[in-house]
């Protein structure tokens, strides 16, 4: 009898273990060719109509009608309805967004735990920090930057706030502060600037004053026109329409109007008076262009009335140096 040996090989290529083999091998390589999968697990869902993305717990809740909105984090844009083109990221940010009479509150962008938490039909509004913009309703076109920035404001338009507190009582228009706690009192004064740490900082009603540099206008509350430049310039000024330019001018004014300190400290309650320069630092004045100029000894006149003195007051004290040279 012949029996025929058969070697495993022959036994494999016979089989349907071979095609089993085959099949398997196959199947692995077309998962290998696949596209990867995506990157995040579980997939985003947070995709919906009318170009609106919505994440975390309550986030977009009442959206009817409104589009491209965005809201990331517990309750965000939570009574949004019809308002478009708002960003909300933060807990409650523009939790009371919402549309009153026909009226949408749109546009606007809130960063930041309870950012712009009580507007309701403000619009282009942007609040980036904690508590930023709180009170707005219906205020627009307000730029809040910092920790409290513009937190009071409810129905002023056109601010600008930079700083942790900056503008924070305020709830007046168009006024500029840029650091901490500047402006930070102002509640209906209006048309103000100021830059600095506690620039403009008690100021409360008063209008159209310019503050630069640290504490400077600090003290003002209800000076009006009033231009400060310099490390607290005008610090205790509560007149109107006084310049100090330099650090410290005009410090020692307090209710005096219509004065002028350059590089002089001032002097309180004083009026309608120039001064430029401090006695035992400043010994020399240079100034061209001037025109018939006379050097007069001031106290040739001392003992004279108003009536005999010169028409002319000006008093060249100390050394004028220039074409025309005096001594005195």
């Amino acid at each position: 009898m012949n029996t025929k040996t058969l070697s495993i090989r022959s036994l494999i290529s016979t089989s349907p273990f071979r095609r089993s083999l085959l099949l398997i091998t196959a199947m692995l390589g077309c998962f290998g060719l696949a596209p990867a999968g995506r990157a995040v697990t579980p997939a985003p869902d947070g995709g919906y109509a009318n170009g609106n993305t919505a994440e975390g717990t309550g986030a977009l809740q009442s959206l009817t009608t409104g589009a491209y909105n965005t809201a990331l984090g517990f309750d965000t844009l939570f009574h949004n309805t019809t308002g478009d083109y708002n960003t909300a990221t933060g807990v409650d940010a523009l939790f009371h967004n919402t549309t009153i009479n026909g009226v949408s509150g749109s546009a606007n962008t809130a960063n930041g735990f309870f950012a712009l938490f009580s507007n309701t039909t403000g619009y282009d509004n942007t609040a980036n920090g904690v508590n930023a913009l709180y009170s707005n309703t219906t205020g627009h076109d307000n730029t809040a930057n910092g920790y409290h920035a513009l937190y009071s404001n409810k129905t002023g338009s056109f601010n600008t706030a930079n700083g942790v507190g900056a503008l924070y009582y305020n709830n007046g228009t168009y006024k500029t502060a840029t650091g901490f706690s500047a402006l930070s009192s102002n509640t209906t004064g209006h048309d103000n600037t100021a830059n600095g740490s506690y620039a403009l900082y008690r100021n409360n009603t008063a209008s159209y004053n310019t503050a630069n540099g640290v504490s400077a206008l600090q003290n003002n509350t209800s000076g009006d026109d009033n231009t400060a430049e310099g490390f607290q310039a005008l610090l205790n000024n509560m007149g109107s329409n006084n310049i100090g330019l330099g650090s410290d001018a005009g410090s020692s004014l307090t209710t005096g109007s219509n004065n002028i300190d350059i590089g002089n400290v001032g002097v309180a309650a004083e009026a309608s008076t120039i001064r430029i320069g401090t006695a035992g630092t400043h010994t020399k004045a240079f100034m061209a262009g001037l025109v018939g100029g006379r050097h007069v000894n001031r106290h040739r006149y001392s003992s004279c009335s108003k009536q005999q003195r010169p028409a002319w007051r000006f008093f060249f004290i100390g050394t004028l140096q220039g074409p025309n040279q005096a001594n005195g």
